[in-house]
């Protein structure tokens, strides 16, 4: 349930990236970093990464805690692993919407019924 907010005292979300950044007036992409004073282009993605130290979109900043590198370090492994296994589960579904039998590892041509049918339960399985 998203909280109530007002617009003098609140970050534009729930994300857990705001305890260490301000939303700048004016511009809904900006972010203010708490620790430098410095105004991050791209949003509260790019602020986590400014203090995860994270090499490409923005400058690293390399004098915060630990603590906070490694909350927000855990923060994006779990969300990438969550995504990865989002994707697995709707390559899966597809697959078998599509009635792809996919190779399971039997060298026979000629698939039984009973067979077909133990596979597509435990691919539905797998799903649940």
């Amino acid at each position: 349930m998203p909280r109530l907010r007002n617009k003098e005292d609140a970050a534009p979300s729930d994300d857990y990236g705001w305890r260490w950044g301000e939303p700048v007036e004016g511009n809904h992409n900006n972010v203010k970093c708490r620790f430098c004073g410095r105004f991050i282009k791209g949003g509260i993605t790019r602020l986590k990464e400014h203090l995860a130290a994270k090499k490409g979109n923005v400058a690293r900043y390399p004098h915060v805690s630990v603590e906070v590198r490694k909350t927000i370090v855990q923060h994006q492994e779990y969300h990438s692993e969550k995504a990865a296994k989002q994707r697995r589960k709707e390559e899966l579904e597809e697959r078998i919407r599509l009635g792809d039998r996919g190779d399971y590892g039997d060298s026979g041509g000629g698939d039984d019924e009973e067979l077909t049918i133990a596979r597509r339960e435990s691919m539905i399985s797998q799903v649940e």
